[in-house]
């Protein structure tokens, strides 16, 4: 989205070089479609060539360099309420989808917009973790696997522990130990691709485990903090 230090002067030095480099594209024509927060996905159109596509890409890439737009992350954070034995709202109940105002985290628009690949499938691989810490563990509801699921649980409060078994995908032994692996990162601090290349785990998987429990999750998007504190510091 726009940055809120963003030069939007009709006639600055940074206007005169983004329309030399990307005619006939003006910079305070193409930095309005930024005002609110968007991804890349929609802002293609499927049925331009591929050198608009492109294009697109470039002048991001050129605006996030001069601090213009400020690239958003999706980060998860969980929140069991204490007080579960009280009726939840209907919104808990609503696919995310509904409650992000129309904005399915399992579609590709609900991607980072600086993300240059939006594919729902792609994974973000760490060259440290080609043997995932999934692909350790037996598949199917082993004792093993129910040892180390109940582990992973342990370190949490018993109200919340209590909140994630109510969960309907929490009778999966498969949903819930993926849940209970990733449970570390789900306390704000890890953003979505941080996540997929740590673990060598799909987008689309994800926010699909995201989606199942989304009744004890919350989901936000905000710039990362590292790169919002060096930027601070450049200003």
């Amino acid at each position: 989205m726009l940055s809120p230090h963003a030069s939007v002067c009709l006639f600055s030095p940074l206007a005169e070089h983004f329309s030399r480099q990307f005619p006939p594209h003006d910079l305070p024509s193409v930095l309005a479609k930024f005002s609110l927060p968007i991804s890349l996905s929609e802002l293609r159109n499927p049925l331009a060539p591929p050198v608009q596509e492109t294009q697109l890409i470039q002048m991001v890439v050129w605006m996030l360099q001069r601090r213009l737009l400020v690239q958003l992350h999706t980060y998860v954070c969980l929140m069991a309420s204490p007080g579960e034995d009280e009726p939840r709202s209907r919104e808990d109940d609503m696919p995310l989808s509904t409650r992000a105002g129309g904005r399915s985290l399992s579609t590709p628009n609900a991607l980072s917009f600086g993300s240059p690949t939006s594919s729902d499938d792609m994974t973000l691989t760490s060259p440290s973790m080609d043997n995932s810490s999934a692909e350790l563990l037996p598949s199917g509801d082993s004792p093993l696997n129910r040892r180390v699921t109940e582990s992973l649980l342990a370190s949490l409060s018993e109200h919340e522990r209590a909140a994630i078994l109510s969960v309907p995908a929490a009778q999966n032994p498969e949903d819930l130990r993926m849940f209970a692996r990733l449970l570390h990162y789900f306390r704000g601090r890890h953003h979505l691709e941080e996540i997929m290349y740590n673990e060598n785990t799909r987008r689309s998987q994800l926010l699909a485990l995201v989606d199942k429990f989304r009744s004890v999750l919350v989901v936000t998007s905000h710039e990362d903090p590292v790169i919002a504190v060096f930027q601070a510091l450049l200003t």
